[in-house]
């Protein structure tokens, strides 16, 4: 009966053994196939979060699929540290990047339908900035890149710490152009915030040597004196 599985699926999840984790997770495969259902989203998302603690991000990644399908997924804070475990590893790291790239196109697919589920699947700067910080960690800048463009696409708003680990990925593919364009946005920014951009100036400092542009490099580090103190 599905009341029973659901009892063992949860039981199993609280468990930090290895065997019975791969158990649960069997079992939600059987119920997927064998009946088209699933459990209910909190038996399902209390299974992930225990699978992604336990590093063991490919069954992690399967039954968010599964969740997406069947349109019912866990809210983007528990999302949220679902990613941050899976994204420890760097095969953990690419999973959570195509999950993320998944939920993006089912968003945008929904929502040219005006579908409320659209809503409620949205990513937010948070998971963009978690996977685009695990890029760098892991020297995966392609697919950081791929990130960043995805991020546009849907339109989600950066703030300072995306702008920083933003620079830091242009300036692993020496996308020296790219980040100019975004040094006017910044330029502008308060006095009192641009301490926040420190990295970003570093990175675009950095490339400006790479392509031994000397005048540029000292343009930069004169503009950035012009910030006083800041």
């Amino acid at each position: 009966e599905d009341s029973i599985m659901r009892q063992l699926i949860t039981e199993f999840s609280y468990s930090l053994d290895f065997t019975w984790l791969c158990r649960a997770f069997d079992i939600v495969l059987s119920m997927s196939k064998e009946k088209s259902a699933l459990p209910r989203l909190d038996v399902l998302t209390k299974l992930c979060l225990s699978l992604a603690r336990a590093q063991m991000p490919s069954p992690t990644s399967v039954i968010l699929r599964l969740m997406l399908q069947k349109n019912c997924f866990p809210p983007l804070d528990i999302l949220g540290s679902v990613f941050l475990h899976m994204v420890k590893t760097e095969m953990g790291a690419i999973l959570a990047a195509n999950i993320l790239t998944e939920i993006c196109d089912l968003y945008e697919q929904l929502n040219e339908s005006k579908s409320n589920f659209a809503k409620m699947i949205k990513p937010d700067t948070m998971l963009f900035n978690l996977i685009l910080d695990a890029c760098i960690r892991h020297q995966s800048s392609l697919k950081g890149q791929q990130i960043i463009e995805l991020m546009a696409e849907v339109g989600v708003v950066a703030d300072a710490h995306s702008i920083v680990i933003i620079a830091q990925i242009y300036e692993m593919n020496c996308m020296r152009d790219e980040l100019k364009k975004y040094k006017r946005h910044i330029d502008v920014v308060s006095a009192s915030l641009v301490s926040h951009y420190r990295q970003f100036y570093d990175s675009l400092l950095s490339l400006h040597f790479i392509f031994n542009d000397i005048d540029a490099a000292s343009a930069l580090i004169k503009d950035m004196y012009q910030h006083g103190e800041s």
